[in-house]
């Protein structure tokens, strides 16, 4: 758990088998700016949302990591809960993450900030609604040069723009295939 006294850097991390009743399997972040590269988030557990990492009003940025096989009920991957904060998650892998309700991979709920995905693999992933990723609220959520694949129901739920990208079953946007 990184608070709100504290900004983190994490770097070359392994977050294996870890649970949390609430938010937060492998990672929580609240109120800081956090920057996470060349991590593992693997088999973590959430009771409510972000099996990998919950995040709650924070600027953070993910580089280079993986986040495979963590189950939550929104968000089993990621969850980013924010209001007045950027998100950037680049060059990352999501693979076979499970939410019980949305966003087997990402779920973002913001009312004003926004979260950006920018060449990402999103695969086979599950959830009732966003196998991949699931939005809600008036936030700006963007995909580019991401592969959205074999993810279950719906690869994508809500307004997010994808651009550049190869998205099963196809979603509008410039360039995606």
């Amino acid at each position: 758990y990184t608070g709100t006294d504290c900004d983190a850097t994490v770097n070359y991390c392994v977050f294996s088998g870890n649970s949390a009743t609430e938010e937060g399997g492998g990672m929580r972040n609240a109120g800081n700016d956090t920057e996470v590269i060349h991590s593992v988030f693997y088999e973590n557990n959430a009771g409510s949302d972000g099996g990998g990492i919950s995040n709650f009003r924070t600027n953070s940025t993910f580089k280079y990591c993986v986040f495979k096989n963590n189950l939550a009920n929104n968000g089993g991957g990621l969850h980013v809960y924010d209001f007045d904060h950027h998100n950037y998650v680049e060059n990352c892998i999501f693979h076979n993450n499970v939410a019980s309700v949305n966003g087997g991979a990402v779920y973002t709920e913001s009312g004003d900030r926004d979260l950006f995905l920018t060449n990402c693999n999103l695969i086979d992933n599950s959830a009732i609604g966003g196998g991949a990723i699931f939005k809600l609220g008036a936030h700006e959520c963007k995909a580019a040069n991401c592969i959205i694949w074999n993810n279950s129901l719906d690869q994508i739920a809500g307004a997010v723009e994808a651009l550049h990208s190869n998205i099963m079953n196809g979603w509008p946007g410039a360039g995606n295939l």
